[in-house]
């Protein structure tokens, strides 16, 4: 009687491997797969929260705004514990993941700046044409006055939201 020898192991699959297959999974997907699968993590998260889910959820958000908060997302990563990112290749692949979401965090606010500036110049505009085309003395002292009044209201509400941003920005490169 001969002794087989027993079948050669699979190889095992790194954490690195899942996570790297999980990249190319969401990027194969169509959008609403995508919507499920980040559903998915952020109940399971609440549930049984990981490292692996939160790296889950770094990837998921690199292809789906579905997946949460870039803020919580990125802090969340950086509250893993260094041995649980023990394997090089892993450490590197979420650094550059990472470094994608955090890119992808403050283009967001500089257009929403953008946007507040332009309103604002075209408010200024139309204030500035209503003046030039009323042409008594009083009423230009009393439209200049608006218009000084208007300009002035929203650089306060521009000068807060960037403000704001700054305190947010200040409270995530905090912690």
């Amino acid at each position: 009687m001969s002794v087989q020898a027993p079948p050669p192991k699979p190889p095992e699959r790194s954490e690195f491997d899942e996570l790297l297959n999980f990249a190319a999974n969401m990027a194969g997907m169509p959008a609403a797969p995508r919507t499920e699968t980040c559903r998915t993590l952020l109940k399971n998260q609440k549930e049984h929260p990981g490292p692996q889910l939160q790296l889950r959820l770094l990837v998921g958000r690199l292809y789906s705004d579905n997946c949460g908060e870039i803020a919580k997302i990125l802090d969340g990563v950086a509250a893993i514990p260094a041995n649980a990112l023990s394997e090089e290749r892993l450490y590197k692949l979420v650094a550059s993941y990472r470094e994608a979401l955090k890119r992808m965090a403050p283009s967001t606010k500089k257009t929403n700046i953008n946007v507040v500036e332009r309103k604002q110049k075209a408010v200024e505009k139309t204030v500035e044409k209503n003046s030039d085309i009323e042409s008594t003395p009083e009423t230009k002292a009393v439209t200049k006055e608006q218009k000084g009044s208007e300009s002035s209201l929203l650089r306060d509400k521009l000068e807060a939201i960037r403000t704001m941003e700054k305190q947010m920005d200040e409270k995530r490169d905090g912690n």
